[in-house]
């Protein structure tokens, strides 16, 4: 069902271009009145379906409810739920709530939903600031530097013209004006200027070229790669530097997330019986 209601959800929902909250709208409040949860919405039979119930419904169907301007769509939202309650009877009606391949999936589902509620409620109870910090402070303490160099080079398409570019270089000429001049490759206009890369951004010849020069030095032999022959001159190296905690904090409490998803499996599996019987040892049938 959520594969062909889907579909007509989204061809027909107007989305919001953003999300009605108080910060959205900068300072303003939000106006105006919204559905109680517990007020019904809509009747199939003798049962009542409330306004929070059609709102489930729709998180089933689109990722964010929340994006969607419920007034305007309430309407397809409720035509859309009754549909289902109406299938759902009529599978009932005629047995096929019994049979036993449905009565797994509803096993199924009913456990899927239930183990991610648990793990949510889990997450959202161990996952406190306290935990982001200390994860924060583990990063800091082992974080590795890594070198980044700000380096320029003009490309040249012999041996010999890339020598003969060194030696003007070495006679006093600038570099970024023979880069004007003589490069071929597409940084030839901006002085040869490449910015600042670290390691495995280059080609590996030039790479290890760029980062075994000292600053302020030029390549005194031409470094070949597959584009050319290449001049270098390395203008600056740098360690990279911690994030600050604003700056990686999503992607911390994203680690705890799953540290603790790791800390649940440990703690419900060291708590319960279970077994897992090997491959080897299934019943087998011949085909």
């Amino acid at each position: 069902m959520r594969q062909i209601l889907r579909p007509i959800l989204l061809a027909t929902l107007t989305l919001w271009p953003m999300s009605l909250t108080a910060q959205d709208q900068g300072d303003e409040t939000p106006t105006g009145v919204f559905p109680t949860p517990e007020g019904t919405a809509f009747s199939v039979g003798d049962s009542d379906y409330s306004f929070e119930y059609l709102m489930h419904f729709s998180a089933l169907l689109v990722a964010d409810p929340s994006s969607i301007d419920v007034e305007e769509n309430y309407p397809v939202l409720s035509e859309l739920a009754v549909d289902q309650e109406l299938a759902a009877q009529a599978a009932i009606e005629i047995g096929i709530d019994q049979s036993a391949e449905l009565q797994q999936t509803l096993k199924l589902v009913n456990s899927s939903l239930l183990a991610e509620a648990y793990i949510n409620h889990e997450i959202a109870t161990r996952l406190t600031l306290a935990r982001v910090e200390t994860a924060y402070d583990t990063y800091l303490a082992e974080f590795v530097p890594e070198k980044l160099a700000t380096a320029s080079h003009i490309l040249l398409e012999t041996a010999e013209d890339a020598q003969a570019a060194i030696d003007r270089l070495n006679a006093g000429e600038d570099f970024a004006a023979l880069a004007k001049e003589l490069s071929i490759g597409p940084t030839g206009p901006a002085g040869g200027s490449l910015g600042t890369f670290g390691r495995g951004q280059m080609v590996a010849p030039f790479e290890d070229a760029t980062f075994a020069l000292s600053p302020g030095n030029v390549s005194q032999s031409p470094v070949q790669t597959q584009f050319g022959f290449h001049v270098i001159y390395l203008a600056d190296l740098t360690d990279t530097t911690p994030e600050n905690f604003e700056v990686v904090e999503d992607a911390l409490r994203q680690q705890v997330s799953l540290d603790i998803q790791n800390e649940l499996r440990e703690e419900l599996r060291s708590s319960e019986t279970y077994t897992i019987v090997p491959f080897e040892d299934l019943p087998k049938i011949a085909f």
